[in-house]
C-alpha cells in the first residue's frame, strides 16, 4: 500500500517502513530531517516584523521596507527558479532600493536573513 505523507513543517522525523502482513516486523528505520528550502516558498521565520517589497510585479526597481532598525546586518539574495544566486545585497537601513534593470522578465525569491529570523519572498519582474 503507497502512503502520501505531509509535513507541515521543517524538524526531525522518523521514517519507518513496515509490512502491512506482520506489523511488528519492521522492515527499514531511518532518521530524516526535513529542512525548507526558499525557492518556491513563501516562509517566514520572523515574528512581528513588517517587511514590504514594492512595487511586486516590479519593472526596473524594487524596493526593501523593513520597519525596525536593526545593531545586526541584514543579508537579502535574489534568487532565480533554478536556485541561481543573482545579487547579494547587505541591507544598511530600513529602505533601500534594488536595481532590477539587468534582470529579464520572470519569477525570482527575495531571501531576508538576519542572525535571528529570515523571510522567503516571491518576486515577478514584467516589463
Amino acid at each position: 500500500k503507497k502512503s502520501n505523507l505531509q509535513l507541515d513543517d521543517a524538524g526531525n522525523y522518523t521514517c519507518r517502513v513496515r509490512h502491512s502482513a506482520v506489523p511488528n516486523l519492521e522492515i527499514f528505520s531511518k532518521r530524516i530531517t526535513v529542512r525548507v528550502n526558499a525557492v518556491g516558498l513563501e516562509d517566514d521565520t520572523y515574528q512581528d516584523k513588517t517587511i514590504s517589497l514594492y512595487p511586486n510585479p516590479a519593472n526596473d526597481v524594487l524596493m526593501i521596507n523593513i520597519e525596525q532598525v536593526y545593531s545586526s546586518s541584514i543579508a537579502v539574495q535574489l534568487i532565480n527558479t533554478q536556485g541561481v544566486i543573482l545579487k547579494n545585497i547587505e541591507l544598511s537601513q530600513t529602505q533601500t532600493q534594488i536595481p532590477l534593470s539587468d534582470l529579464p522578465t520572470g519569477f525570482y525569491i527575495i531571501k531576508i536573513q538576519h542572525p535571528k529570523w529570515q523571510a522567503t519572498k516571491k518576486l515577478l519582474i514584467e516589463r
